[in-house]
């Protein structure tokens, strides 16, 4: 039986601890398939309603571009030497964003990481991984934290 063919993977990298587990599982994955690895930064815009100076949208752009600037590089470090590597910065709400850059470059993966919200929260907030993986046009990996993997000590069904 023959395995899939994964020839481009979509990470979602935000900075997050969990972002970068799922930019260390995407690496592995790409160099293990000899896959072009893309790293996505989506920066939120200025939410809607809420009014700024010209000035101000200015310098809150520019400090996203920076931070954006400083999580692609990370990226880029963990893949050097093991997959070809492409980082792109965008701004938009991360879900829409992630799911449009993965049909435009016809992504066989997506992998995004988990907040490990709870079912309170996912509720009232909704989640970006949750989101990418009902609307995604391909495989989505989620990828937990190792913190967030591990059962909790006071956990009932782990201890």
């Amino acid at each position: 039986m023959e395995g899939p063919s994964i020839a481009r993977v979509l990470v979602a990298v935000d900075g997050s601890p969990q972002s970068m587990e799922a930019c260390r599982l995407a690496t592995v994955l790409a160099s293990c398939y000899e896959a072009t690895l893309t790293a996505l930064h989506v920066a939120a815009p200025i939410q809607p309603g809420v009014s700024v100076s010209p000035a101000e949208y200015g310098r809150a752009e520019d400090a996203a571009k920076a931070r954006g600037s400083e999580v692609l590089e990370t990226a880029r470090a963990m893949a050097r030497g093991l997959a070809p590597y492409v980082g792109e910065l965008e701004f938009g709400d991360p879900a829409t964003v992630i799911c449009r850059r993965a049909r435009e470059m016809d992504a066989d993966l997506i992998v995004v990481g988990t907040r490990g919200l709870g079912t309170i929260d996912r509720l009232l907030l909704g989640s970006v991984s949750s989101a990418v993986a009902q609307r995604a046009p391909c495989s989505v990996l989620v990828a937990h934290g190792r913190e967030a993997a591990a059962p909790s000590p006071s956990d009932p069904k782990t201890g």
